[in-house]
């Protein structure tokens, strides 16, 4: 049975889709690919904003066979960051909205996740808006 990484697929998906966001439509910012990051970042670390960062992923321990595939739970934390003098919990809750579309137009993650659901935080101090949004999902590895 060869099993290709579906984790590594996984996050890829969710960075590339992490990268839609026009600032047009249903989109408050502009995020372009240089401003998501596929390891963590502290706010610190981050030079242009907004900016997105995948934080940790987490593998659930019990999977199932069904019908020669295994399925495996996965969550995967994405943290945000955006830089707003005037109203940064405003800003916040835009980046939020605006990871949640660029993640549910394709919430099949390209057929390489079954049911996915989130949570999601916002926060913000000192000019800056701070989310957290938690993505979970089954992946399902086929033989």
């Amino acid at each position: 049975m060869t099993v290709k990484n579906l984790e590594y697929t996984v996050v890829s998906r969710i960075v590339t889709q992490l990268a839609y966001p026009t600032g047009t439509g249903n989109y408050n910012n502009s995020i372009s690919a240089g401003q998501v990051h596929s390891e963590f970042k502290d706010i610190t670390e981050i030079h242009k904003f907004p900016a997105l960062t995948i934080g940790s992923v987490r593998i659930g321990g019990s999977g199932a066979f069904v019908r020669n595939s295994f399925e495996v739970p996965i969550e995967v934390e994405i943290f945000g960051y955006v830089k707003d003098q005037d109203d940064p919990m405003q800003g916040a809750l835009k980046l939020l909205s605006d990871v949640r579309v660029a993640i549910t137009y394709d919430e099949w993650l390209n057929n390489n996740i079954n049911g996915l659901g989130f949570s999601a935080e916002a926060g913000a101090m000192d000019g800056y808006g701070v989310i957290l949004f938690t993505l979970r999902g089954t992946m399902e590895h086929r033989s």
